[in-house]
């Protein structure tokens, strides 16, 4: 650089050089202090960056604020719509409510076949399936999530004020054909998400966040007057998973001022259970199959069978196009269905009229008709059979079910039955999304692992938590592996950890896969890897939802 100022004096400057040995020792002397200045100066320049990159946002949002309608909001409380949406291939009445001074929010989408609902209260996230029951969204990733959406919910962006949020801008982009701004917003303990901006009318068009494994995309659009408040009237979710996708259209909005009232969750109503008059317990018949690793349970289905179905806790109550034709079952919608996989199986919907296992019958469940070949299996040496389907949340959701791989069962009682067991070890579980999470440890990294006993391969680690707890260097990968799943093909590394705990519980050393595939669950950003038969085999296993947890004693 040049040495010398204005003022021909020589100049000391953070990209410095020293061009004669004479000066070595006060660069010696000097150089420490002066690599402080220059790491105070970039940290100036970067706090000066970010502080006025936090202002061109906030100057962007009043500039939304004020499009949409400015001071009216802040005498709002409570925002409602009725309307319809579009989902699944099919349309059904739709209800939202979102609450501006707490954040809490209800979304509840009613179509021919079922319904289902999903919502932020006192008492935390939560989801209601197709079949009417719900279970909390209560992972520390689900939390973060829900941050974010309740942040949305209230319209966060538009008083700055009220809640700790970090902002930022990215470049402008152009996206469904309209110029937008985009400013990058982190609610305190949420997920950062980008909200785009029309550059024209500074209405909000998109909202975009990164969940474990998908992205989600809320789009907003035609923009209507409502009381003095411009409200979109078609609001849209993207989502990797068909449960999520859809577009409401809003024919009807309500604006309050007042405090809301309170949120009220769905009755978890299962009215739809019939036991035998005489017990509130049943065993059915079931096994480990030898030749694929799953394990499968007997049903009837309106009167016919036995079938044989994959008992899954990472699944859903799930039908084979086989036999929904074989039980003239009528189908409707057109959706897909994810896994594994990066890529997804067509579906379509039913409703079964009786379903029983054992002796306990469940009456009017909805299930996804996934056109996939789940294969055969065989129990104690039989001819192998066609496997059905799979039955996996719905159940779960209403029953405290045993599997005991050993004796060849399945012990479905009432839910919180399985306090009872005070000589089993107990692990609480927790949910991000359908499947249930349990702490476990692996070569002492402690991680949250899915419970999926539709899993018939080894532990399954995944490559973003291995990556960032560096197990590299401790589990020797050998060959490579693939496999299959409802969302397609899969690729694996075969490996050793040398210990893996599941609770208190200590293994030792087992095989583990290594999962390679960028997409699908296996890429999940925030969980650690999912567990299934290769493990769960050597318990008898509980799992109770509303005891939150899952007993586990040793065989």
């Amino acid at each position: 650089m040049n040495d010398r100022n204005a003022g021909g004096k020589r100049s000391l400057g953070c990209n410095w050089s020293w061009g004669l040995p004479i000066r070595i020792l006060a660069v010696v002397l000097i150089s420490a202090g002066l690599f402080a200045v220059c790491d105070m100066v970039a940290a100036s320049t970067q706090a000066a960056q970010a502080d006025s990159d936090r202002l061109k946002a906030l100057s962007l949002l009043a500039e939304v604020k004020t499009a949409l309608g400015g001071r009216r909001w802040d005498s709002i409380a409570v925002i409602s719509a009725e309307g319809s949406k579009s989902s699944y291939g099919m349309h059904g009445k739709y209800r939202s409510i979102d609450q501006l001074s707490n954040g809490f929010f209800l979304r509840r989408a009613e179509y021919p076949l079922f319904l289902n609902a999903e919502g932020l209260d006192g008492m935390g996230r939560w989801r209601q399936d197709n079949s009417g029951l719900l279970h909390p969204l209560d992972s520390d990733e689900a939390i973060a999530v829900a941050v974010t959406e309740s942040y949305i919910a209230r319209r966060g962006f538009l008083f700055p004020e009220r809640i700790q949020t970090q902002f930022g801008t990215e470049s402008d982009a152009v996206e469904g054909g309209r110029h937008v701004k985009r400013v990058r917003i982190t609610p305190r303990g949420g997920r950062e998400f980008t909200l785009s901006i029309d550059d024209v009318s500074r209405l909000p068009r998109q909202a975009v966040f990164q969940l474990s494994v998908h992205v989600e995309t809320v789009t907003f659009d035609d923009y209507r007057s409502v009381d003095g408040l411009l409200l979109p009237h078609q609001v849209s979710i993207e989502h990797g998973d068909e449960a999520e996708n859809g577009t409401a259209t809003i024919s009807v909005y309500a604006v309050g001022a007042n405090a809301a009232a309170p949120l009220v969750r769905p009755a978890a109503n299962i009215s739809d259970v019939a036991w035998p008059a005489d017990k509130r317990e049943t065993i059915a018949r079931a096994c480990l199959d030898p030749n694929s690793g799953f394990f499968v349970v007997d049903a009837m289905l309106n009167g016919q069978g036995p079938f044989p179905f994959i008992l899954d806790t990472g699944g859903h109550n799930i039908l084979s196009p086989a036999i929904a034709d074989l039980l003239k079952l009528d189908v409707a919608g057109k959706g897909f269905s994810t896994g594994a996989g990066a890529g997804s199986t067509p579906t379509q919907f039913t409703k079964v009229t009786a379903l029983r296992v054992g002796a306990v019958a469940v009456s009017n469940q909805p299930f996804l008709v996934l056109h996939i070949d789940f294969g055969a299996a065989s129990c104690s040496g039989e001819k192998p059979r066609r496997i059905a389907g799979l039955l996996g949340l719905e159940l779960y959701e209403r029953f405290a079910i045993t599997t005991d791989y050993r004796a060849g069962s399945v012990l479905l009682r009432p839910l919180l039955a399985a306090g009872e067991k005070a000589q089993a070890i107990k692990l609480p579980i927790r949910f991000t999304s359908d499947m249930p999470l349990v702490r476990a440890s692996l070569n002492g990294r402690s991680g949250w692992f899915a419970v999926d006993s539709g899993n018939n391969v080894e532990v399954i680690v995944f490559r973003n938590w291995a990556q960032t707890n560096d197990l590299s260097p401790e589990v020797v990968a050998s060959q490579s592996a693939r496999g299959m799943s409802v969302g397609g093909d899969l690729r694996f590394q075969h490996g050793r950890a040398l210990s893996f705990k599941l609770g208190p519980v200590d293994l030792g050393a087992i095989d583990i896969l290594f999962a390679q595939d960028k997409q699908g669950s296996l890429s999940a950003r925030y969980e650690a890897g999912n567990i299934g038969n290769s493990v769960l085999k050597n318990f008898r296993v509980t799992v109770d939802y509303a005891d939150g947890a899952i007993y586990l004693e040793r065989q």
